[in-house]
């Protein structure tokens, strides 16, 4: 290259790096300035040079773990309280995580929390026949065993856990399983009334994650007699005049 071009040309090349290092130094300290608010940021944002715009969102990205590729610094820059997707680390070797950034008019930029999604409503329901003395069924992750048992029940059993007794006459013929559905009534036992599902569970601080998640048993009236996590019924409790009880089981698996 010297030979084609001139002789000097190793000299010229490392002398326009030391003045484009000199000047990017100098952009660095600029950048620096402004975000320590040396100068208390009398200078706007827009009216830096675009230079130091530029080192300015490049250091706030790199003090978030994060690419500081052009695209990105440009699309900060030249616009406000627009989020963008970046890709950060919480702590050094951490994986990544998506986050969104915006930068403010002020030109300093903002992490944005992640939208938190609404659970749905699940639809789907599992019909179980209780005709037989005795079945199992297994659906979304919850096993119940059953079995009806004719006889006088002057007294409750004791309780535990994963098992309860109902009334099996009033409980009928046949159940369904299914989930937590918007409009839900029930009548926990030792009320007089029933009342939303959802005031049960913010009562009983269940999450609402989770309360997507239980299941419920309804007989064919649509009249729940069970819910997962909480105690029985109300109007399915065992009774004097009771004659046959269908006595539940259930496992999470």
């Amino acid at each position: 290259m010297r030979r084609k071009y001139q002789p000097g040309l190793d000299r010229t090349v490392l002398r326009v790096m030391g003045i484009f290092g000199d000047e990017a130094d100098f952009v660095t300290s600029a950048a620096k300035a402004w975000l320590d608010g040396t100068h208390g940021r009398s200078t706007a944002f827009d009216a830096l040079p675009i230079a130091v715009q530029r080192r300015v969102v490049q250091l706030q990205l790199s003090a978030l773990a994060s690419k500081a590729d052009y695209a990105l610094v440009e699309a900060l820059r030249t616009a406000a309280n627009r989020p963008f997707a970046i890709m950060v680390s919480k702590k050094h070797g951490s994986a990544l995580t998506r986050q969104l950034i915006s930068r403010k008019p002020t030109g300093l930029l903002e992490m944005h929390p992640p939208a938190q999604k609404t659970p749905k409503f699940k639809t789907d329901s599992l019909t179980a026949d209780l005709t037989k003395g005795a079945g199992e069924v297994l659906y979304d992750g919850l096993r119940v065993n059953w079995r009806i048992l004719s006889r006088k029940w002057n007294y409750a059993p004791k309780y535990r856990a994963g098992y309860e007794t109902f009334d099996a006459e009033k409980v009928g013929s046949s159940i369904l399983l299914r989930h937590w559905r918007a409009g839900d009534r029930f009548q926990p036992i030792g009320m007089t009334n029933s009342i939303k599902l959802q005031d049960i569970f913010t009562n009983e601080k269940v999450p609402r994650s989770r309360r997507h998640e239980l299941l419920v048993a309804a007989n064919k009236r649509g009249e729940i007699f069970w819910v997962e996590g909480l105690r029985i019924s109300e109007r399915f409790k065992l009774t004097k005049q009771t004659k046959r009880g269908l006595q539940w089981r259930w496992l999470r698996i």
